[in-house]
């Protein structure tokens, strides 16, 4: 597709020439005029353009495109000019349409657009978007007024705005979404007491709370939880403790008895065979004994009291002679501490130069 030429660009004197005479017919031209300077074609108006035609032609180009930028700087002025003068002539811009913000604070409800109308300071009843919506191509205002419908408009197809809500709800709407509101509005609502706050800002708020809520009642769940994993371990490892202590005081208990069966089997002998030696019993064997075969059994006696009973022989006091006597007792072969006692001293001489 061809890109369109600016007549300034395609035909920079036809266009000089129409800005300097606007109503003068121009012969020899790609766009004829109809009508001369007085409505009726002259001579004299010929005359000018074509000295002015004369002129244009004989300048440089870049002359030429100065001027042409000069002409058409001043158009633009002349427009802009022109079309503020017509939006301050539109009757939402009069001193008429300025809203009471007084009055429309006490409003129960806002419609969409009565917001709208309302944050552009205009009174709704003068500046509605039936009669706005036809100049948005034109009027800085009716575009202005269609860019925040939109965005409220979008906002109620959300659910955030309803076509009929709460001024102060509206008000706390607009604050968050960054939708300025005239501040004598604002100060009008909050003369009345009432707060501004919108449903959104208050379920964020309060859905912050419970998050954080539900957070804590987690962290306590999961920390009681742990607690419990804990002293159920506790609890396990101390049973399984338990039950292995209790095998083990099994085992000892076993090998206790093993034990006192033997020594009480040691004694029995060695009780035996004093027995034999202090009651006479076999005394013409005992008479024939010698010095080694006496000294064999005291190694014996020796040997016993101390692997069985814990003798000490280096010990004033042993608690090992006590202990042969009552195991003697419980075998019905009474024999005093003393004469254990001499035995074991006369035994323990024959240890290593009689110590131990």
């Amino acid at each position: 597709m061809a890109k369109l030429v600016p007549f300034w660009q395609s035909h920079p004197i036809e266009y000089l020439l129409r800005a300097r005479f606007p109503t003068a017919q121009l012969e020899d031209t790609a766009f004829p005029s109809r009508f001369t300077d007085d409505g009726i074609s002259s001579s004299e108006s010929q005359k000018n353009v074509q000295h002015y035609k004369d002129e244009l032609e004989a300048l440089s180009p870049n002359e030429l495109n100065q001027l042409i930028l000069k002409t058409r700087t001043r158009y633009e002025e002349i427009a802009k000019e022109k079309a503020n003068k017509e939006e301050q002539a539109r009757s939402f811009n009069q001193h008429h349409a300025k809203a009471n913000f007084e009055h429309w604070a006490k409003m129960a409800y806002w419609s969409i657009d009565e917001a709208v109308a309302l944050s552009l300071g205009r009174d709704p009843n003068y500046a509605s978007w039936k009669h706005i919506q036809s100049l948005t191509s034109i009027s800085p205002f009716a575009a202005q007024f269609s860019a925040k419908r939109e965005i409220a408009i979008r906002a109620k197809t959300m659910g955030q705005l309803w076509e009929q809500t709460i001024p102060s709800n509206f008000l706390a709407w607009a604050e968050r979404m960054g939708f300025e509101f005239p501040t004598e509005l604002v100060d009008s609502i909050q003369v009345l007491g009432i707060q501004i706050a919108d449903w959104k800002t208050l379920y964020d708020g309060q859905k912050k709370l419970n998050e954080a809520m539900q957070n804590q009642l987690v962290e306590k769940h999961d920390s009681h939880m742990s607690s419990l994993h804990e002293h159920s371990a506790y609890i396990a490892k101390t049973r399984e403790e338990q039950s292995r202590l209790i095998e083990r005081y099994k085992d000892l208990m076993a090998i206790k008895d093993d034990t006192i069966a033997d020594r009480e089997e040691h004694v029995q002998r060695l009780m035996a065979r004093i027995a034999e030696i202090e009651t006479g019993h076999g005394q013409s064997k005992e008479k024939s004994l010698s010095i080694r075969e006496r000294e064999s059994l005291l190694k014996l006696i020796i040997g016993m009291a101390i692997k069985k009973y814990h003798f000490k022989p280096m010990m004033a006091k042993n608690a090992a002679t006590s202990n042969i006597a009552s195991d003697l007792r419980q075998l019905d072969m009474s024999l005093d501490e003393d004469t254990i006692r001499k035995y074991l001293s006369e035994a323990k001489v024959l240890l290593r130069g009689g110590e131990l």
